[in-house]
């Protein structure tokens, strides 16, 4: 089931991703104007969708990106380690650039994080270098939204699958989470969509997998905020 966004004007980044796409979808069905950042012209956009061509590595691009939004969706990423487009230009500086860009109309910023930046168990620490790398940037661009003085959302999935949602959402500050769990990115960018412009997730991370029993907007208004609660910090690249 679609949740309704709060916002009524919000801008997507990454938007042309598998996850970004179907947060404009679902947008767009909503009645909201959007608007995407795009680094070339996408092809299957709404004709509703309102595009702004610019690349989140190049600041001067962002000039104006926000301005007149409600509230920013941002589902960027990179499959890449190193170089132009590896995380630290994308994940970690272009996160930097986008809030940095985001700071006078000051729309509420949904950050899609992830999964496991706060927990370093013999599992994961078993892994090699380019996954230390991974959480280090991941946790880099956690780190720019909190301190950037917006009001944010960090929705961290565990790993996202290309599939129907099996059961409703379960958001999740407390036990930790299964490593092996997945969930369907129809559903994330429903929970992404229901947290755009809402005031009862403001200043709040939390985890995102399937198997939840009860209805969404009760869940998010349960969660508790960041400065009442540990959070981590960039780890060390060793």
């Amino acid at each position: 089931m679609a949740h309704r966004s709060h916002a009524r004007r919000v801008v997507v980044f990454g938007a042309t991703g598998m996850t970004g796409r179907r947060v404009v979808d679902r947008l767009v069905a909503d009645g909201v104007q959007v608007r995407a950042l795009c680094r070339s012209e996408p092809r299957g956009f709404p004709p509703e969708v309102e595009i702004h061509r610019g690349d989140i590595r190049d600041p001067t691009s962002l000039v104006g990106v926000g301005q007149g939004m409600d509230a920013a969706i941002c589902c960027v990423g990179t499959r890449s380690y190193f170089g132009s487009n590896g995380g630290a230009a994308v994940d970690a500086l272009g996160t930097r650039h986008l809030v940095e860009a985001l700071r006078e109309p000051a729309p509420h910023f949904v950050l899609l994080g992830a999964f496991g930046l706060d927990r370093r168990s013999p599992f994961l620490a078993s892994f090699s270098l380019l996954l230390n790398r991974y959480f280090h940037w991941k946790a880099e661009a956690e780190a720019a939204v909190r301190q950037s003085g917006l009001r944010y959302t960090i929705v961290r999935p565990v790993e996202l699958r290309e599939r129907p949602p099996r059961s409703p959402p379960l958001v999740n500050q407390r036990a930790p989470l299964s490593l092996l769990r997945t969930v369907s990115r129809e559903l994330v960018a429903d929970v992404l969509v229901a947290c755009a412009g809402n005031p009862a997730v403001h200043q709040r991370t939390f985890e995102l997998c399937e198997g939840g029993d009860g209805p969404l907007a009760d869940q998010l208004a349960r969660l508790v905020p960041d400065d009442e609660r540990p959070l981590p910090e960039a780890t060390p690249l060793f």
